[in-house]
């Protein structure tokens, strides 16, 4: 019976619609019957991913208000505060409350949804320091009505709680999460108080101390100890020489939840740095989020961070550089028709998705895209695929303008070699003398492999990332911008810095100059995190945006050349 019911659940979530849709279907059905807006956005809630929530709930709370559902627009409002993971939403929430408790008045007027009337919340302002006060008198100004005194709409006991703690009155908090906890709730509540009463439980924070979560056994635990290495250069070239606190995750989410927890409870960090793997990446963010941490991930795993009030990017994304290289093709090259070949992986079906999604966007097209095992070696029957030949005389049917492959350089060799094979016409080899199409891809293309191995097949083909090893070029062209560092950074470490590490040591540059000023608890340490900014990086970061709360790395162009890689100069 309990497996028959995973699996329900399961395809159930699965085929469930984007919040949007369900939103949309729920406005334009409530224009004839507004009970039945509520009861879908109800059944759609129940089931929604978590990051979701907290908009459904919004939504729901607004179509009860307007029902005159006094009792239930306030349940759902309070809901909406505490599951959702966007100051945005929160804003809202909080006006539909005041709404709600300015009385039949204030519910009769109707000019517009509230869901609708967003203000973001600005950088260094605590949630519940968020006045629906403000937002309604901006309101009724617009729909021409008095400036009533109404009152605030109190924040929910669980969100008063984070922000507590995000003072570092643990006290406070643990009063509040009590109350959370008495009050009852969803399970995702429920949760958020007994992580609150926990960490509330823990040691003073200190000031300017931040935690690193990276994986230092285990699988990955070479590629996190250099990691390592680079966050520290990073520190120190910030002027820090202590105050970085390093926690194992064992390279598994259950250990880089176990190790968020000890940085937060035991050594009081005021902010965390990582984690690194994708695997590692949401159940942290969760946390993050619920016990009011700033959080700046290392890794693609978090998209976007807007939706979260407490975690930051300063990773390249998967949606970065695909957007970065489709507006160069597109814009630049005036390519529009395009082949997706991907490994059948959670990364490349993102890639293979966002890259069709931004082509579309831009009025180009996909003529065909394919998948393949992620530890296939032989590309052959992907190639006669793709050629329709209908014998070995006629020249495929070459209707695109490049080809995408997201994918590690080793692989994407191979792909080369096959599509040649069947006459199609890759990089500089041209048999029928038809024109030749470029292959395109991401960060995983950046190795000697890709020259080495791809020969002709690959030359001309375009990728991004934000650094570029001496060693992928016989013709280095970043001597005067990245030499100095890149000599320093032989003599340090013994070798070569790869673009993973240069990202990193920069991060932990822009984190250390925020935590200059030793901001005393975490509320202070993300006013501090989104209002540093930092010069002469590596990779151009500088900055993590107030509105975004991802960084801005410098995404690069580059091409293969036949003795290495170049850069492309826009």
């Amino acid at each position: 019976m309990g497996l028959l019911f995973v699996a329900l659940l399961t395809v159930g979530m699965a085929g469930a619609e984007e919040p949007s849709e369900v939103i949309a279907r729920a406005d334009a059905l409530a224009a004839q019957d507004r009970d039945a807006a509520i009861a879908l956005l109800t059944d759609a809630v129940e089931v929604a991913r978590r990051p979701d929530r907290g908009e459904l709930w919004l939504h729901l709370g607004e179509h009860h208000r307007l029902a005159g559902h006094v009792d239930e627009a306030v349940d759902a409002f309070r809901e909406s505060l505490a599951t959702s993971r966007s100051g945005e939403v929160e804003a809202a929430a909080r006006l539909g409350l005041a709404l709600v408790e300015a009385g039949p008045t204030a519910r009769a007027t109707e000019p517009r949804h509230v869901a609708t009337l967003r203000t973001a919340p600005a950088a260094g302002v605590l949630p519940s320091q968020l006045t629906a006060r403000q937002a309604l008198l901006a309101r009724w100004a617009e729909a021409g009505g008095e400036d009533a005194a109404t009152p605030e709409a109190e924040a929910p006991p669980l969100v008063r709680a984070r922000d507590a703690l995000a003072r570092d009155d643990r006290a406070e908090a643990a009063r509040l999460a009590a109350e959370a906890m008495s009050a009852g709730g969803t399970g995702e509540v429920l949760r958020g108080a007994m992580r609150l009463q926990d960490a509330a439980k823990g040691v003073a924070q200190v000031p300017g101390r931040v935690g690193v979560l990276l994986p230092l056994s285990g699988r990955f635990e070479a590629v996190g100890r250099q990691v390592e290495e680079a966050l520290r250069r990073g520190w120190t070239a910030a002027g820090r020489t202590d105050g970085l606190v390093v926690a194992d995750t064992g390279g598994t989410a259950e250990g880089a939840l176990t190790a968020f927890t000890d940085l937060v409870k035991a050594k009081g960090v005021v902010a965390v740095l990582g984690p690194l793997l994708t695997d590692e990446t949401p159940s942290v963010v969760d946390a993050a989020d619920d016990v009011g941490v700033p959080l700046v991930v290392l890794s693609q795993a978090l998209d976007r961070p807007d939706e979260h009030p407490w975690a930051l990017r300063s990773w390249l994304t998967i949606r970065d550089q695909v957007d970065r290289l489709v507006a160069y093709a597109m814009d630049r090259r005036a390519w529009t028709r395009f082949v997706v070949l991907a490994p059948d992986s959670s990364y490349g079906s993102e890639a293979a998705d966002r890259f069709v999604e931004a082509v579309q966007a831009r009025g180009g097209t996909i003529t065909a895209r394919e998948t393949y095992a992620t530890d296939a070696k032989d590309f052959r029957a992907l190639a006669v695929k793709l050629a329709r030949r209908p014998d070995e005389e006629t020249p495929p049917v070459v209707d695109y303008d490049a080809v995408f492959v997201p994918d590690k350089a080793r692989r994407v060799t191979l792909v080369g070699s096959a599509l040649a094979f069947e006459e199609i016409p890759v990089g500089v080899f041209d048999p029928h003398e038809t024109g030749t199409v470029p292959l395109l891809g991401l960060s995983g293309w950046t190795s000697p492999e890709l020259v080495a191995g791809g020969g002709k097949y690959l030359e001309g083909g375009i990728f991004t990332d934000v650094f570029l090893p001496p060693e992928s070029s016989l013709s280095w062209a970043f001597q005067d911008l990245w030499g100095a560092f890149v000599t320093a950074w032989r003599e340090g470490v013994g070798r070569t810095p790869t673009p993973v590490e240069v990202l990193a040591r920069d991060t932990a540059h822009l984190v250390g100059a925020a935590m200059a000023s030793a901001p005393p608890h975490r509320q202070a340490a993300l006013e501090a995190l989104l209002g540093t900014t930092v010069e002469g990086t590596v990779t151009g970061l500088s900055a993590i945006s107030p509105t975004t709360r991802a960084a801005d790395p410098k995404i690069r162009l580059f091409s293969v050349a036949k003795d290495g890689f170049v850069p492309i100069e826009e």
